[in-house]
């Protein structure tokens, strides 16, 4: 019986290893995200400025229409990030309460079976087996929980990827500004006074 309780405070220790000693948080992914919405403000402060220069009519409405999505990619970022900042310390939560819960587990489980009287009797035996049952049931569950809420933030995780529209890039050519097509060149009378003329070869007299 001493062997059963040794076997059931190691796998308690295994559990615990589960969790990990020092999960990560989300301190970078928060930070990424602060990151990337200052460069959309950044991108967007700039546009504005370019565009009240009006340095040039032509070209002021080509440009306008072609960075308005600039910063678009970078919002979509910055959400992102942000979610997966707090999917992160969720997780990080999840952990470090679940190495908590297995260890305050193996304590009560190791107290209980402690405090059993006369644990070589078939009945303190019994007891102490039932003991372990009870709180390798509740480990189990434990860890089973913990599992469940990981893998929700593994799929909250996969979708925050997803977020934000994906900006389209709008090719700034002559079919998109209509503009008239540049002139051809215009042949000089001179070069065509300057050709060489061929003449036939005259045909022989027979």
């Amino acid at each position: 019986m001493e062997q059963l309780e040794m076997l059931s405070q190691e796998q308690h220790r295994r559990y615990f290893e589960l969790f990990g000693s020092s999960p990560v948080d989300g301190v970078g992914f928060g930070d990424l995200s602060s990151y990337a919405r200052t460069l959309s403000q950044q991108t967007q402060d700039t546009r504005s400025e370019v565009i009240g220069i009006r340095f040039s009519t032509a070209v002021a409405a080509p440009y306008a229409a072609a960075t308005q999505a600039d910063h678009v990619t970078l919002d979509a970022a910055a959400r992102s990030h942000a979610t997966w900042a707090s999917i992160a310390d969720e997780s990080r939560r999840i952990n470090l309460e679940g190495a908590r819960a297995i260890d305050a587990n193996a304590r009560v489980e190791a107290s209980e079976v402690a405090a059993i009287p006369d644990p070589n009797s078939p009945a303190g035996q019994a007891a102490i087996l039932a003991r372990i049952n009870d709180h390798q049931a509740k480990a189990a569950s434990l860890v089973e929980q913990a599992v469940t809420a990981e893998q929700a933030l593994g799929a909250r995780a996969a979708a925050a990827g997803e977020q934000g529209p994906t900006p389209r890039v709008r090719a700034v050519d002559h079919h998109t500004f209509k503009q008239e097509p540049p002139p051809r060149p215009r042949q000089s009378p001179l070069s065509r006074a300057s050709r060489p003329r061929v003449c036939g070869r005259p045909s022989r007299a027979r």
